[in-house]
């Protein structure tokens, strides 16, 4: 009941909670991906396409509208309901039914993950992926179906890997499970190692033939497997301290100081502390086990990953090692349970109900507060760029709010100028894709566009106009005429556009008298004369 009880917080929140933006570029990749468009080839993309192939349905089935968002986060949310299920069976099939209902509650409750396990990333598909392929290993260890089991292993992991390439620092735990499962001499090993490397290049044959199909072969590897490394070394340590998520905050717990989320997250974590040190200690004493191994070397790579070799302390690079902390600790209290029990069963059960009350109570606290960081400005901006345009139209934004509509630049939802510098790729120049794609709306958040060069903020500033909607501007010029002059000026879009001017007097564009408010001008350049008229402003028209 307790753990029903936080799944159905957390779906709340997922529900409720403002869209992190990384989220809206995967669901716009998505939609990209669903009308016919191709990764790397015709829109930028630093994972591989498995995650937006998840996603790329609900586009085909649902109009334009925000529903997508919340049936994307409740898509996303099935996912984390299986990593439940996974943990489950780890602990159930490694020690006992009681530790993996353990193991599942703390993943479930555990405040420090709260935000991340309902966002819609790669990391929460590759952690599950990675859990699953740990689940066969433990299976093929009971020496049924091995070698199918071994080989599913592979499979599962492989495609974690490409999902996200962070996974790689989880291989040094399975690959001590396997050696665990493969004594019997070299004969056995080999033969394992080759089942389970077999089963993890079926992904990689997978992605090689879509980009043989797809007819971008280098540019398919460059972008998933190099590209990532690129922009996170290009990123530098610009973001928080790595041990920020474990002091007091409200980013994370919802609530400064400390707050009784913040308190559960450190109990729970120096549980899966003491839990990791008594899994060494019984490899020591009592020898081997595969979930021994499995939580000592994986919690070795994941903390080498987060603490000294990636550039971007973000808190999902955390996942891996929180989840095997929560298994560490389900361990490590059930045993301690098993002893306090026969000692003095009633005080235990009553520290049993007090923990799990209070832990209920420590994520609903959190959730609480978490659920009036509200969404309705970000879907007020996809109902905006929704409204004034039409889905030939193309948007820039950075972020991918321009959900249903073209994209204006071949790396449509990034905030580039903080990696472009470190890539080893030519990075497209802004104005020639903003020509090139006939970009007519970018959502000028400033917050992002102020990352932009000088040049580039001079361009958008030259070339787009308010729309009298938040932060939405539409194609246009604004043109200053004296003493009859003669203007050549540039329009990046084709079609029809409103005109306004100030003073009495004839306008000629293009050497054609204008008598109207509206007029169709090409893209490109044009020349504008004013006798009479001191100002002319063109907007491209917007949708009714």
């Amino acid at each position: 009941m307790a753990i029903l009880f936080l799944i159905g917080l957390r779906f709340d929140l997922a529900m409720n909670r403002f869209w992190d933006e990384d989220e809206f570029r995967h669901l716009y990749r998505s939609y990209l991906f669903s009308q016919g468009q191709v990764p790397y080839r015709d829109f930028g993309y630093s994972f591989s396409p498995f995650l937006i192939a998840y996603f790329a349905p609900l586009f085909l089935f649902l109009k334009e509208g925000v529903t997508v968002l919340f049936l994307a986060r409740a898509l996303n949310f099935l996912v984390f309901l299986a990593t439940l299920l996974v943990l489950f069976f780890i602990g159930d099939l490694a020690f006992n039914r009681l530790t993996g209902v353990v193991a599942a509650f703390f993943w479930a409750f555990l405040p420090l993950n709260l935000s991340k396990t309902i966002e819609i990333r790669p990391d929460n598909f590759a952690l599950f992926f990675w859990l699953v392929s740990f689940l066969f290993l433990l299976m093929a260890e009971r020496k049924k179906r091995e070698r199918l089991l071994l080989f599913l292993a592979g499979f599962t992991y492989g495609l974690a890997f490409l999902i996200l390439m962070k996974v790689a620092f989880g291989y040094l735990g399975l690959l001590a499970v396997l050696l665990l499962i493969s004594r019997g001499g070299w004969k056995k090993i080999w033969q394992n190692f080759f089942l389970f490397h077999l089963g993890a290049l079926i992904p990689f044959l997978i992605l090689f033939l879509m980009a043989l199909f797809w007819g971008n072969l280098i540019q398919t590897f460059y972008s998933v497997l190099l590209l990532p490394y690129e922009i996170n070394r290009s990123h530098g340590k610009d973001f928080f301290s790595p041990i920020f998520p474990f002091i007091p905050n409200d980013t994370f717990y919802g609530l400064g100081g400390l707050s009784l989320p913040w308190w559960l997250t450190i109990l729970a974590l120096f549980l899966g502390v003491i839990g990791l040190i008594k899994q060494a200690f019984q490899i020591i004493s009592k020898g081997y086990r595969s979930t021994n191994l499995f939580l000592l070397f994986s919690f070795l790579g994941f903390a080498f990953l987060v603490f000294f070799f990636i550039y971007i302390s973000l808190l999902q690079n955390y996942l891996p090692l929180l989840v095997i902390l929560c298994l560490a600790a389900a361990i490590f209290l059930v045993e301690l349970g098993c002893w306090l029990q026969k000692r003095s069963g009633l005080v235990w059960l009553v520290v049993c109900l007090l923990f799990f009350s209070l832990a209920c109570f420590g994520l609903w606290q959190s959730e609480r507060i978490q659920t009036q960081w509200k969404s309705t400005g970000q879907l007020q901006v996809v109902q905006n760029i929704l409204s004034v345009s039409e889905p030939g139209d193309s948007v820039y934004d950075m972020t991918g709010y321009h959900l249903y509509r073209q994209s204006g630049h071949f790396y449509c939802c990034e905030t580039f100028p903080l990696f472009a510098h470190g890539l080893s790729q030519p990075f497209p120049d802004l104005p020639e894709e903003l020509r090139k794609n006939q970009t007519k709306f970018i959502y000028w958040n400033k917050k992002k566009f102020w990352t932009l060069g000088t040049e580039d903020v001079s361009f958008l500033r030259q070339h787009y106009l308010p729309t009298g909607l938040t932060d939405l501007y539409v194609a246009g010029r604004q043109l200053i005429f004296s003493d009859n002059q003669e203007i050549v000026f540039e329009l990046l879009v084709r079609g029809e556009y409103q005109l306004e001017t100030k003073g009495q007097g004839r306008l000629i564009i293009d050497g054609q008298e204008v008598k109207t408010n509206q007029v169709y001008l090409e893209n490109g350049w044009h020349q504008a004369r004013g006798e009479g008229i001191k100002e002319l402003v063109l907007k491209s028209k917007l949708e009714e």
